[in-house]
């Protein structure tokens, strides 16, 4: 999966998100934990930028890295329309290099839920153990498999504006904990008063929360905290994203 003509209009899609709320979460959480002053961040799966400028904005060095070329297109766009200088990297985290250490580590808006395999969930958390200095931290969410197997689980969903129309159908498997995500979209071109038809499918696989733990143990860092999506307590039975808080020790 990488997000190719949907980086076109993913803004739309998520134009209800309030990533400054989301940058502030971020900072309270690197304020409380960090043992370094250094403020160089990087952003895994930074899509089109919506995090990097608000910490860009509030102090931090910042970096994003993406799979998708689409996404950094919009994100360097973005970047330059806020008279911002970011480094963009075009990169799957499964093999992410850097030539520099970094103080923080974020991953957020499921990016995580994208790694489908035990082993490779291990070695991006080895990656970012890698880049980051001591007792740098490694912030990130994922979708719980509550979020899968209970909200999106064989469900449809559809959005409808004049300028963009989708279908959203789910699949969820709960032995391999595996969700199909199938998505159709109709966008207006404005030239001629037609729509674009394009479909993609996004695949995403749920971790339980003593999985993660394990894995962040075996890659050489201090679990935290465990929190709910925007929390500062404990996630609850139903909660949809369950953030972790990590320092490499």
């Amino acid at each position: 999966m990488s997000y190719n003509k949907l980086a076109l209009i993913y803004d739309s899609l998520m134009e209800d998100t309030d990533y400054n709320r989301w940058a502030d979460y971020l900072i309270w959480h690197i304020e409380r934990n960090q043992k370094i002053s250094g403020k160089v961040l990087l952003d895994l799966g930074c899509g089109t930028g919506n995090l990097l400028i608000p910490l860009a904005k509030k102090g931090f060095k910042v970096i994003g890295v993406d799979i998708s070329t689409d996404m950094l297109t919009q994100a360097e766009q973005k970047i330059r329309e806020n008279d911002l200088s970011i480094p963009l990297l075009q990169q799957d985290i499964r093999n992410l290099t850097l030539d520099r250490s970094i103080d923080v580590v974020i991953s957020t808006f499921d990016t995580l839920n994208y790694i489908l395999e035990l082993k490779e969930l291990t070695k991006v958390f080895k990656n970012v153990n890698n880049i980051l200095n001591y007792n740098g931290l490694f912030i990130f969410d994922l979708n719980s498999e509550f979020k899968f197997s209970s909200v999106l689980g064989e469900n449809i969903f559809t959005y409808n504006t004049e300028q963009i129309v989708y279908i959203w159908e789910n699949s969820y498997d709960r032995d391999t904990k595996i969700c199909y995500m199938d998505l159709t979209f109709f966008i207006l071109d404005e030239i001629d008063g037609k729509y674009l038809r394009f479909s993609e499918t996004h695949i995403q696989k749920a971790y339980t929360q003593g999985e993660i733990t394990k894995i962040l143990a075996k890659t050489g860092f201090e679990l935290l905290g465990v929190y709910g999506e925007l929390s500062f307590s404990e996630p609850q039975p139903q909660e949809e994203k369950i953030f972790f808080v990590a320092r490499k020790c």
